[in-house]
């Protein structure tokens, strides 16, 4: 029996880039087992205070695509 990683978990660490470090990226299992690219604007905040996810993506390339600063390889 193989023991999947659950749905929501964190995969990789979180990197902050961008101008004055704006920007976070990680990853998180899908209820599939595979890999969720976010980003999240830590400028932002929406409802209550939680920080506003502003993409997500099924590859790092496209999470990242088009903002400024970010890492050219993703964290793990």
């Amino acid at each position: 029996m193989t023991l999947l990683p659950r749905a929501g978990r964190a995969a990789t660490k979180t990197i902050l880039f961008g101008p004055a470090y704006r920007y976070a990226v990680f990853a998180i299992y899908t209820g599939s087992n595979e890999l969720e690219w976010i980003i999240e604007d830590t400028e932002k905040e929406g409802f209550e205070g939680v920080i506003v996810r502003i993409r997500r993506a099924k590859t790092y390339r496209e999470a990242v695509r088009g903002l400024e600063g970010a890492p050219k390889t993703p964290p793990v």
